[in-house]
């Protein structure tokens, strides 16, 4: 029999008598890097803003794409968790997540993944978002005409269409570049017939990116 805990894939095997623990400790990178892949998992099975596929899946297609152009690590784990505040909430378990009830999406899974210790440059990706909708929205016709009515909706509660000066301001971001890329990401990934990389691929990828930042 095995003994599963949600925020890790460590696994106690059990026999008459005898516990075999792991043969080290579960490190803080480790830990965080499980729980987010159980948070894809588990609350990412439905489909977001009207989208034909789960947000599991469009997370994945994601970042997905970032590889295939050949992005670095930071820029694969913003597209990978651009979503991510649709994952959390203020009840949520975790010990560094503290209050974020409140907060739009955008800022509520940057506040997680900057109190959980991700890089600036990851918690900008995410945290800006929103803005890029808007931004794209004002100065690209075919990318407006792309947007699902919920995500069009959306850019109009966040503001709708940019002023000259808010667009000159944005294009100045130091993350300009990658947060742009992203937002056009977000709209492409939702093929329903997408071959996924497993979240095993990512959960190391998101391990190596902390455990970096953590020695």
């Amino acid at each position: 029999m095995y003994v599963a805990f949600p925020f890790s894939k460590r696994r106690f095997q059990m026999h008459p008598g005898v516990i075999t623990m792991p043969a080290k400790p579960v490190s803080k990178a480790e830990r965080i890097a499980d729980e987010i892949v159980f948070l894809i998992e588990h609350n990412g099975a439905e489909g977001h803003e009207g989208s034909p596929v789960s947000l599991h899946s469009h997370l994945v297609q994601c970042a997905m794409l970032a590889m295939e152009h050949l992005s670095d690590l930071p820029v694969i784990l913003g597209a990978l968790l651009h979503d991510v505040g649709c994952l959390v909430n203020g009840e949520h378990p975790a010990e560094a997540t503290g209050r974020i009830e409140g907060k739009n999406k955008a800022e509520r899974g940057a506040f997680y993944l900057r109190s959980n210790g991700f890089t600036d440059r990851v918690c900008a990706l995410v945290e800006t978002q929103a803005t890029a909708r808007r931004y794209l929205a004002t100065t690209d016709t075919n990318y407006r005409a792309m947007l699902l009515p919920a995500s069009l909706e959306a850019v109009h509660e966040k503001g709708g269409r940019m002023t000259e000066t808010e667009v000159a301001a944005f294009e100045q971001h130091p993350y300009f570049t990658d947060i742009i890329k992203i937002a056009r990401w977000d709209v492409e990934a939702k093929n329903k017939q997408a071959v996924l990389v497993p979240l095993s691929f990512f959960r190391r990828l998101i391990w190596d990116h902390l455990s970096l930042r953590m020695q």
